[in-house]
């Protein structure tokens, strides 16, 4: 029985944000998320018009622990395809700058310049959140704006969105991401040229991201290697394999709790909890006192 995981503020993303009808700010604004407490909840296209409208996504938990850090991803889809930025603003809690590419003003997160799209197209920036010591809702406001480059207001426009997000002073730990009620973890496709995998897994309760675990296939599981992160999705494509023979699972996080790494069965017929993973590969441990997906 193969087990997995799922990991999981408020962002706003705007490359060059204007004051003026014919000002720009490449290197970034604040008080253009779209949050209402701040300039009526203006964005970026108080100022910039004119261009194709982008999709964009924030990637973070909805129920969080007092106090607990979680890592964000901001996304900028179609609009123009060439440029964007963020501009990112919470109404509790505490924002950190550790993309690169962004800088810490007013307790907002923005661009230091505006980031050019990825081989997909997309453009992403990663933002740091602190939930407050105190259980209460926080909301996210997020605005994109997809930009041309031209360093004025013309032909680019942003869009929005927001999340809310749940602080609880307790908050139940990540389940087994391939449970008997979940999609089991399966290989979905090989590329042929470089050897890379591509994997689908079922998504656990509590689970913010996933963690990939690797052991050699000889005797009880001694995970050797892991991929941190592959994201919440229920797919992933890239992962190696290497030579040689080996045994792989996916386990859900929070962000600092790994959940179920699954059961095996071991003489007698008797089911038991897998080892997890050492510390030292994930600097994860696992929970399963709070685990969500405990018989009642």
């Amino acid at each position: 029985m193969r087990a997995i995981t799922l990991q999981g503020l408020l962002v706003g993303l705007l490359p060059l944000v204007c004051t003026a009808p014919a000002l720009a700010f490449s290197s970034g604004i604040t008080g253009r998320s779209g949050n209402p407490a701040t300039n009526g909840g203006l964005f970026c296209n108080s100022c910039h018009a004119g261009g194709a409208a982008p999709e964009v996504t924030l990637t973070g938990p909805s129920l969080v622990a007092t106090g607990s850090t979680h890592d964000l991803v901001l996304a900028i889809r179609g609009g123009q395809e060439v440029a964007g930025g963020l501009d990112v603003s919470a109404t509790g809690g505490t924002l950190f700058p550790i993309d690169p590419g962004t800088r810490l003003q007013n307790g907002e997160i923005t661009h230091l310049s505006p980031r050019n799209v990825d081989a997909q197209g997309t453009v992403s920036f990663t933002v740091r959140w602190t939930a407050p010591s105190t259980p209460g809702t926080v909301t996210l406001y997020a605005a994109g704006n997809s930009v041309n480059r031209n360093f004025g207001p013309s032909g680019d426009l942003a869009a929005t969105t927001t999340q809310v997000i749940n602080v609880a002073d307790t908050v139940p730990a990540p389940g087994e991401a391939a449970g008997a009620t979940l999609t089991p973890l399966l290989v979905t496709g090989r590329d042929a040229g470089t050897g890379l995998l591509s994997l689908s897994y079922g998504v656990a309760c509590a689970a913010t991201g996933h963690r990939l675990y690797v052991a050699a296939l000889a005797g009880p599981p001694a995970w050797s290697a892991a991929v941190c992160e592959i994201g919440a999705t229920g797919s992933y494509a890239g992962f190696d394999p290497g030579s040689g023979s080996i045994a792989f699972i996916v386990v859900a996080h929070d962000g600092s709790r790994d959940g179920s790494y699954g059961l095996d069965r071991g003489s007698g017929g008797i089911e038991t909890e897998r080892a997890p993973a050492p510390a030292s590969l994930c600097s994860a441990v696992q929970d399963l006192a709070q685990r969500c997906d405990a018989a009642p």
